[in-house]
């Protein structure tokens, strides 16, 4: 546990602890003291901060009913159709990685009868994916002749690929010119 687990508790018991003794003190003073009803408000909005402050979990940037995007993909030079990109300028595309929970990834680029043409790891940046936002990149082979692909994306390494394990899949367009 850490130290603000521990303090924050017993803060929030001894401030309940005091609004209820000025409870008592507005009560017997029928609401008609002012330092009273002003310590009692006093008091309850400190305990209204400090409940409210210890319900931010600290894991992101995650409201109340929003749910945590697991495994989010999406490529910096994504189009309406897809991906387009021309090998002999490069073959490298970038893309981002939100919610990771593996710690390795990997893509496949097949055509549209499933004939698988490369596999391999998506890289991390920084090395490995450990944090909830990751930049990584694919090296395309120079190899892929010009067409139409399909680029698929698994939570799994190179060699245990499934169809069923398939976390984002979008259109890949190879360009000579």
């Amino acid at each position: 546990m850490t130290k603000k687990e521990i303090i924050l508790p017993i803060t929030v018991l001894g401030l309940t602890l005091l609004f209820a003794g000025i409870c008592v003190a507005v009560f017997l003073t029928n609401g008609k003291s002012k330092k009273w009803v002003t310590r009692k408000m006093k008091i309850g909005g400190l305990m209204l901060t400090l409940t409210a402050a210890s319900c931010n979990g600290g894991g992101g940037e995650v409201m109340c009913y929003e749910t945590v995007a697991v495994n989010n993909i999406w490529m910096e030079n994504q189009g309406e159709k897809g991906i387009e990109i021309m090998l002999d300028t490069g073959n490298v595309l970038t893309g981002h990685l939100t919610g990771a929970q593996d710690s390795v990834y990997s893509f496949s680029v097949s055509d549209k009868n499933n004939q698988i043409f490369q596999r391999g790891e998506l890289l991390a940046n920084d090395g490995k994916f450990d944090q909830m936002n990751e930049i990584f990149t694919i090296k395309l082979d120079k190899s892929l002749s010009p067409g139409d692909y399909i680029l698929h994306m698994f939570p799994t390494g190179v060699e245990t690929q499934d169809s069923s394990n398939i976390i984002s899949q979008m259109n890949l367009k190879i360009k000579n010119d």
